[in-house]
């Protein structure tokens, strides 16, 4: 009978809460990171795809405004492994009222790519670096939302450098 009484208590809590004290806000995009092989001492490429959920909008880099937060992507760094600023492509131009300054915005599918780099002493392994994607969604017409943070991992391997080919030598 108290299992009965308890579980009947603890629903009325869940249901007396607010909706949105019961609901995690959902990121209005998804991040895809792609991962890169790289050899000590050399540099790769990785993609990095956002899908931005249908009726979203997300601030692009070069928008300005006082209240605009335009989306920047960032890698920490790890043990002589470092990424440099992503390489955004150019936002589309939108209005979010008729008479209002254009604001370059990202719709539907994104895709970028940042530049890794591997000291020449790294040793070859296997390592994740941690990353933060921050961005401002508008939603519909111009429901312009807070900025928010996303956390992404970047894959690399660092690959031993290829063994040098034994001399030539003649019977």
């Amino acid at each position: 009978m108290k299992a009965a009484a308890l579980a009947t208590a603890l629903l009325a809590l869940v249901l007396a809460a607010p909706l949105d004290a019961q609901q995690p806000a959902v990121a209005p995009l998804f991040v895809t990171v792609a991962p890169v092989t790289l050899a000590p001492g050399g540099r790769a490429e990785a993609k990095v795809t956002l899908e931005i959920l249908k009726d979203y909008r997300i601030v692009a880099p070069g928008s300005e405004g006082k209240y605009l937060q335009p989306a920047a992507l960032s890698f920490n760094a790890a043990e002589g492994v470092y990424v440099e600023p992503a390489a955004w492509p150019q936002g589309k131009g939108w209005h979010a009222e008729p008479d209002g300054p254009p604001i370059k915005i990202f719709e539907g599918k994104v895709e970028l790519k940042v530049t890794v780099h591997a000291g020449a002493k790294v040793a070859a392994r296997s390592l994740t670096l941690q990353g933060r994607l921050r961005y401002q969604a508008v939603r519909g017409d111009g429901d312009f939302k807070k900025a928010a943070t996303v956390e992404v991992q970047l894959p690399i391997t660092v690959a031993a450098p290829p063994a040098k080919p034994a001399a030539a030598t003649r019977p």
